[in-house]
């Protein structure tokens, strides 16, 4: 259900009318309409599951993840109610709606649960108070803190305020009180949350949070208690994911159309926790400008042969290491293997050899004669060129120094490789 991603995971579900609709419509026979319908990573494998019945469709079949700017986000909603007439108010719907769902399903939400909503200004407060509606429906046992002036709601978020209150939801106004009663007041109902809900800013915020909203989410923050962010954890930049002044740190967040580049880019993207996108109802395609897409496995990789060795997996040679540097050398030969190759050989100065063997075993080590500075002699051009033979790739420069008979070596050495064809990365002093 989850894909492993930095540090956070990010899963795209589908839920009542929150469906993947522009990713359905483009892949055979899944069901838009099933309210166990996922789209997933599967150890790095993008596909479509089904809990309902158990099947999985191959991520080939699948389109790219788009990932959009804040800017784009915007024009999304507005095109999908100027081009389609899916009026505002049915998209913050369908945002908070899919919202309640995922938060029942994380948190195990249900009859006498108890869920605290921070709301803010604007339309993430009114996503706020969507979701407390419909946990009230539900039977939990629901309190709203305002972080607004509620006068200051329009359109969309103020029919749903006032629906709240309608509805006898208990709504505390935190800008009511003064700071000590507000942070004894807000800290005890924390406390006494199973979840809290922060939808105090969405993507659009621009300045640095300051007090009384900084004041709330360094409580929650300290609370360690269970926190469920809508769109993206307050605080972070929707653009760069960079935090503006403080920022919520959540356990679970929930994105409206798609992904937005603060969700992905660190540390915003950290500060997520569990990622999970919802479409809101956006019809197929509607998002296809958007800046970029998740990169995804190449469908040209093979499976990994159970039965195979060390040389099935390719074999590569890393000319690289002096005296004063070690780790740039180990820690590029032991990538190799851990990327999957399965023959790394690690060419460098002889006297550095016992130092890097101790922490990496797994390598195949060639002893290069030396300069008396202890870089990697020119002398050594023949040996390289013999250790090069059945290697698949051959990597020169991670830590060479820029010794001048270590330069003399690699002018020498490059156009011999080309000779050979052997594909051949130059890096760092190279």
């Amino acid at each position: 259900r989850y894909f492993t991603l930095g540090l956070s995971r990010l899963a795209l579900c589908a839920g009542a009318h929150q469906c993947l609709t522009s990713w359905e419509a483009r892949a055979k026979g899944l069901n838009n309409n099933d309210n166990n319908n996922y789209l997933t990573f599967r150890g790095g494998m993008y596909g479509y599951h089904s809990l309902a019945t158990k099947a999985t469709r191959d991520w080939n079949e699948m389109p790219p993840i788009m990932v959009s700017s804040v800017e784009e986000m915007q024009e999304f909603d507005h095109g999908a109610t100027e081009k389609y007439g899916i009026p505002s108010i049915l998209l913050m719907e369908s945002a908070g709606l899919a919202s309640f769902r995922h938060m029942v399903s994380r948190y195990n939400i249900k009859k006498n649960s108890r869920v605290l909503i921070f709301a803010g200004p604007g339309n993430n407060g009114g996503d706020g108070f969507v979701v407390a509606r419909h946990a009230l429906a539900a039977g939990a046992d629901v309190r709203v803190v305002l972080l607004a002036n509620p006068e200051k709601y329009k359109d969309d978020a103020r029919v749903n305020y006032e629906s709240v209150l309608k509805l006898g939801i208990e709504v505390t106004d935190a800008l009511k009180m003064d700071s000590s009663e507000s942070k004894e007041r807000i800290s005890s109902m924390i406390h006494w949350a199973d979840v809290s809900v922060d939808a105090i800013f969405g993507v659009g915020l621009a300045r640095d949070v300051g007090g009384r909203f900084a004041e709330t989410i360094s409580l929650m923050n300290e609370s360690k208690r269970p926190i469920f962010a809508l769109d993206i954890p307050s605080g972070v930049n929707g653009d760069t994911g960079h935090v503006m002044g403080v920022a919520v740190r959540a356990d679970s967040t929930i994105t409206y159309g798609v992904p937005k580049l603060g969700n992905m880019l660190f540390p915003g993207h950290q500060l997520c926790g569990e990622l999970v996108s919802t479409r809101i109802s956006f019809p197929p395609g509607h998002d296809e400008s958007a800046t970029a897409t998740i990169s995804r496995p190449s469908p040209n990789i093979k499976d990994r042969d159970p039965a195979g060795h060390k040389s099935t997996f390719g074999q590569a040679l890393f000319v690289a290491g002096s005296k004063n540097y070690y780790g740039a050398p180990k820690l590029a030969a032991l990538s190799f293997l851990k990327a999957g190759g399965g023959y790394s050989r690690l060419a460098c100065p002889e006297s550095i050899i016992p130092a890097i063997s101790v922490t990496a075993g797994t390598l195949v080590y060639v002893p290069m004669p030396e300069t008396g500075s202890g870089a990697i002699s020119k002398d050594a051009l023949g040996n390289i060129l013999a250790a090069t033979k059945k290697q698949h790739a051959v990597v020169v420069g991670p830590g060479l120094s820029l010794n001048d008979e270590t330069r003399e070596l690699v002018l020498s050495l490059l156009p011999k490789l080309s000779e050979k064809e052997i594909p051949t990365i130059i890096d760092g002093d190279a």
